[in-house]
């Protein structure tokens, strides 16, 4: 069956019906640009996910005017999927526990996991910073983490569980973010980065429901 045989048995069938064959062929052209917006603020964070919401939550505890992007219609990204799970050490929860373990340690024990295939820079910020962000989600965020922590990714007992998982942080997300005057814009993407001739971002172009 091919398309021709489509339009063929369309025509014909419009035909029959007494219908104006040709005045459906003639498409009408509408010219209706969108309507153009233009915001300023200190702060463009571009994508609501874990890492978008946690840096556009941070820029408004400094004092900065924040818009957050998110291209979809819902906050959470990856992160409102996930296990939940994320290491750290000299945690809030370690500390309770009397578990206690070096950065070093921590860091030859997902690089060893790994078999050194890491970025050696990277890593050592994600150690460095991994206790105090599962402290920043707790505190901050207001999300719970399970009692129980997790010897997975190696021997070191340091993977922390959020109770309820990615669903559970979404809501801590959103709950944060209710309490904040960041601009939150749903189904915005954005489209374009306006960069000055040495290359520093100044604002950004993005397309949403209303322009």
């Amino acid at each position: 069956l091919s398309s021709n045989a489509i339009i063929n048995a369309t025509e014909a069938a419009l035909i029959a019906a007494g219908a104006d064959v040709e005045a459906f062929k003639v498409a009408e052209i509408v010219d209706d640009p969108a309507e153009t917006f233009e915001y300023t603020t200190d702060v463009v964070v571009v994508g609501a996910g874990g890492a978008g919401v946690a840096a556009a939550v941070e820029a408004f505890d400094k004092g900065a005017q924040v818009i957050l992007l998110e291209k979809t219609g819902a906050i959470g990204g990856t992160t409102a999927t996930s296990q939940g799970m994320i290491a750290g050490y000299e945690t809030y929860k370690t500390k309770e526990q009397d578990i206690h373990y070096t950065a070093e340690q921590m860091y030859h024990n997902l690089m060893n996991n790994a078999s050194y295939r890491l970025d050696p820079a990277l890593t050592t910020i994600t150690v460095t910073k991994s206790g105090e962000t599962v402290d920043y989600l707790h505190e901050r965020m207001g999300m719970e983490f399970d009692d129980t922590i997790w010897t997975y990714y190696g021997n070191l007992q340091m993977m922390h569980v959020v109770t309820g998982a990615g669903p559970a942080m979404k809501t801590a997300m959103e709950a944060t973010l209710a309490n904040t005057t960041i601009d939150l814009q749903l189904n915005t993407k954005a489209t374009e980065l306006i960069a000055n001739e040495k290359g520093q971002v100044l604002g950004v172009k993005a397309e949403g429901p209303n322009g």
